[in-house]
């Protein structure tokens, strides 16, 4: 990720400081609405939702007046759903720069043109799901195409060389094995990777929940091993 300026870093330090010392949230999430593209099967958001009762665009800058967040979250469900997305993400930011803005999505509806107009409105982060580093992300988000379609537009975006584009990968019982591949995955698409657990506590639910650290553990090594093993016999017969 590119390294935010030091003046910037400088703002969001006392804002977050003044925040902490007047009791107000440091960091806030906005989950723009409850619809989905996807059904993925750890979560409890999922296809078109009812989303009538969510805030318009301008409605944002009033929560923003009050509570003055160093960094803002936006999700969903899938953010990129709302055509007005652009317009939320600019009353959510201020003249100043601040707050720092990640969006957060699973990109099926991410064109080059929505990633440069959301970054002119001010998103400083792209959060991009990835459990799989094939076609099994397509069967885990129930979305078929998905993968294909992350893995033409990622090289495309990153190549602009903003470096602002982060895939996140919630490792779960169903793909602690494949983190290092993830990583590789990332590597070859020029982008980033960050790591988060999945617990149970939103959904209820504990079926991809790593209940058994050591049998995990035994399936990461043993499909390292796999790894290593597949590339010392791609190389030889190279």
């Amino acid at each position: 990720m590119n390294k935010v300026p030091f003046a910037e870093s400088v703002r969001i330090i006392s804002r977050g400081t003044l925040n902490w010392l007047e009791q107000r949230p440091i960091v806030v999430s906005f989950e723009v609405t409850d619809s989905c593209t996807c059904y993925c099967r750890h979560c409890d958001h999922g296809g078109p939702k009812d989303d009538a009762p969510t805030l318009q665009p301008k409605d944002y800058r009033r929560y923003m007046d009050v509570l003055h967040p160093s960094v803002v979250q936006v999700s969903g469900g899938e953010p990129l759903l709302r055509p007005d997305l652009v317009e939320i993400v600019r009353n959510i930011k201020s003249p100043s720069g601040l707050p720092y803005t990640i969006l957060v999505s699973n990109w099926s509806l991410m064109t080059k043109k929505r990633y440069l107009a959301l970054r002119e409105a001010g998103i400083n982060q792209f959060s991009v799901s990835l459990d799989f580093p094939d076609k099994r992300h397509d069967d885990f988000r129930q979305l078929p195409g998905l993968y294909k379609h992350l893995s033409e537009i990622m090289p495309a975006l990153a190549a602009l060389r903003h470096d602002d584009i982060v895939l996140n990968n919630c490792i779960t019982s169903e793909n602690v094995a494949y983190i290092n591949a993830c990583a590789d995955k990332a590597r070859e698409w020029g982008v980033n990777i960050s790591y988060s657990a999945y617990t149970s506590r939103r959904t209820g639910c504990r079926d991809y929940f790593n209940a058994d650290p050591a049998k995990a553990l035994a399936e990461y090594k043993e499909r390292k091993e796999e790894e290593r093993k597949e590339k010392e016999a791609a190389q030889k017969k190279g």
